[in-house]
């Protein structure tokens, strides 16, 4: 996914305080090096996790940090050392990091957090052999969850996965309009390079509040620079 892309749904996210979306993900090529010289100061991204950082922190079995570690990772340039070990941990492989609690790193708010990741990875051929399928499937069965956080970060791996057999799964959330999970909901359908003019009047007409109504037009407008650079076709 483009990274002018993520960066729009940051700047959502922030401007409307009800949602966390995930960091911009550049995944632009680089030399594989354990740290990667900035391109404006040519010093080291202190923001860059280390594979012994990540492991140190799964080990604490702490929910929020281990986001906040893992959207570091969303917005490192160059992944490709902590990569193999997030395949092993999504395929529950732990015998390297027998300290890693199982069922931790198998909750559902961890796991979608890899699940981002190792989508992100695989749509940019990084050739780590990554199963965006499954990835993608999991998040599904996840967008309805009791837990929001959970259910958030579900919708926004289906986005990330932009695929357009996912539209009326999206358009069923957004015709709910449950709160938070409307607006990650309509990020991911404004999002989708499937979704045409027509689609978005067709479901902008069911919905009932005119305040979702007005936030799924603006970010249609918002977007509208950000999806011709990501989709092959204009909607």
């Amino acid at each position: 996914m483009n990274c002018i892309l993520r960066f729009a749904r940051i700047a959502f996210a922030i401007a409307f305080c009800l949602i966390v979306i995930v960091g911009c993900q550049k995944n632009q090529s680089s030399k594989e090096t354990e740290q990667q010289p900035t391109a404006k100061t040519g010093e080291p991204d202190r923001q860059a996790v280390s594979r012994e950082e990540l492991i140190t922190v799964l080990e604490l079995k702490d929910f929020d940090r281990t986001v906040l570690v893992t959207n570091r990772i969303k917005q490192m340039e160059y992944q490709g050392d902590l990569i193999p070990l997030l395949k092993n941990i999504w395929e529950g492989n732990l015998a390297d990091i027998p300290r890693v609690d199982k069922a931790f790193v198998g909750h559902p708010r961890i796991r979608l957090e890899i699940a981002d990741i190792l989508l992100q990875a695989s749509r940019n051929n990084r050739g780590f052999n990554l199963d965006p399928n499954a990835y993608t499937a999991y998040a599904r069965g996840l967008v309805n969850s009791e837990d929001s956080a959970v259910a958030m970060e579900a919708i926004g791996v289906v986005g990330i996965a932009n695929e357009p057999a996912d539209l009326p799964l999206l358009e069923k959330i957004l015709t709910e309009e449950r709160n938070a999970n409307y607006r990650a909901a309509a990020i991911a359908y404004t999002e989708n390079c499937a979704v045409n003019k027509e689609a978005l009047d067709r479901v902008t007409a069911s919905i009932k509040s005119e305040e979702n109504r007005s936030f799924l037009n603006k970010l249609w407008t918002d977007f509208q620079e950000s999806r011709q650079s990501v989709c092959r076709k204009p909607a």
